[in-house]
């Protein structure tokens, strides 16, 4: 028997490990951000951020590929500490 997760909501506050216990639940394409243990829903994005973030994905993912040592990332989360779980849209890391 499996115990429902109460669903994520704008302003909630949690550690780390709940979000993403909570976050794994919600139906797909929900999409919700931990920054300084407070939970934020992102906002639909629109044209202009998909023109500029293909550019962008385009341009790391061609450094990333030229550049050994170096990781590009598209819409992947980063638990950069124990209260936050950021989903940046592109990022890169040194491998």
């Amino acid at each position: 028997m499996s115990i429902a997760l109460e669903p994520l909501a704008a302003g909630q506050r949690m550690n780390r490990a709940e979000f993403h216990d909570r976050y794994e639940a919600m139906p797909p394409g929900t999409t919700f951000e931990l920054i300084g243990g407070v939970v934020f829903m992102a906002s639909p994005l629109g044209r202009s951020h998909g023109r500029s973030s293909i550019l962008v994905s385009t341009w790391l993912g061609t450094y990333s590929f030229s550049t050994p040592g170096v990781a590009a990332y598209d819409n992947a989360s980063a638990a950069l500490r124990h209260f936050a779980a950021d989903r940046a849209g592109i990022w890169w890391a040194v491998a």
